[in-house]
């Protein structure tokens, strides 16, 4: 082999090298790129994961909110079993009167109307309650009326 055969090889080898060692550096890149990519999407799940648990948690914080306040409210209701009506105590304070049927059946809370004294009426289930007030002065009422001459 002479010499510029030789030199010929050696640069040929050399252009070899190169271009593994070029083609080493690009696999290591994508290596590196390839492995960046699947911590992203570590990262992207781990985020929705957090998301979702923050998601939970508010969900969680309204239901407790919600289940405190009904049983603050079941603690602050008083039955007047006398009309069977109710009535909310509220920092000592009476407040009502509250339907007891929409209340025992939705747990809602409907304000009862009404004109006379012990006569309630609710709007919503459209149930009429009455004390025993109420029956005593109809009862005085009907009594003065029956007394009363029939022409």
């Amino acid at each position: 082999m002479d010499i510029v055969s030789g030199l010929a090889a050696i640069q040929s080898a050399m252009a070899c090298a190169k271009g593994i060692s070029s083609a080493i550096k690009t696999i290591k890149e994508t290596d590196q790129k390839i492995a960046l990519l699947d911590i992203r999407e570590q990262l992207i799940e781990m985020e929705e994961r957090l998301l979702d648990a923050r998601d939970q948690t508010n969900e969680l914080i309204s239901q407790n909110q919600e289940l405190r306040l009904q049983l603050t409210l079941k603690e602050e209701m008083r039955l007047q079993e006398d009309g069977n009506i109710l009535w909310r105590i509220e920092d000592g304070v009476k407040k009502g009167p509250y339907c007891s049927t929409c209340y025992g059946s939705e747990g809602k809370l409907i304000s009862l109307s009404g004109n006379d004294p012990g006569t309630w009426h609710c709007p919503k289930c459209k149930n009429h309650f009455h004390t025993k007030q109420w029956s005593e002065v109809q009862k005085r009422q009907y009594d003065q009326l029956s007394r009363q001459p029939r022409y």
